[in-house]
C-alpha cells in the first residue's frame, strides 16, 4: 500500500489523497476539505504567489490595472487549500504509507 498527496489541478476541489494497493493497479481516492485560515504554500504557488508576500500582505495586480493587498485578493470566492488542511493531509498520508509497510491482514 501507498499513499501520496495528488497535485492540485485547476480549479480546488478539495486536497485528494490516493491510496494504491498491489502495485498501481488498484488504488482509492479520499478528498479532504477544510478552507479555513491562510492558504498552503503549494496554492499560493498555484497563483504564482509565495508565502513571504502572504505573511507581508503584499500588494499585488488586480483584474483592473491596479494593485490590492494579496489577503484581499485571495482567495476570493474560490474555496482553497488552507495550510491546515495540508498539514492534515500530511499526516495523513504519513501515517498511512507507516502502516502500509506492516502486514493489512494485522491490526
Amino acid at each position: 500500500m501507498r499513499a501520496e498527496i495528488r497535485p492540485l489541478e485547476g480549479k480546488y476541489y478539495g486536497t485528494i489523497i490516493r491510496v494504491t494497493f498491489d502495485g498501481d493497479c488498484d488504488y482509492t481516492e479520499f478528498t479532504i476539505w477544510y478552507p479555513i485560515g491562510p492558504p498552503s504554500d503549494r496554492w499560493l504557488k498555484e497563483y504564482g504567489y509565495t508565502r513571504d508576500q502572504w505573511e507581508r500582505n503584499a500588494r499585488v495586480p488586480d483584474n483592473f490595472e491596479g494593485t490590492v493587498s494579496i489577503q484581499e485578493e485571495l482567495p476570493g470566492d474560490d474555496p482553497y487549500e488552507s495550510r491546515a488542511t495540508f498539514m492534515l493531509v500530511s499526516i495523513i498520508v504519513s501515517a498511512l504509507n507507516k502502516k502500509g509497510r506492516l502486514s493489512l491482514n494485522k491490526e
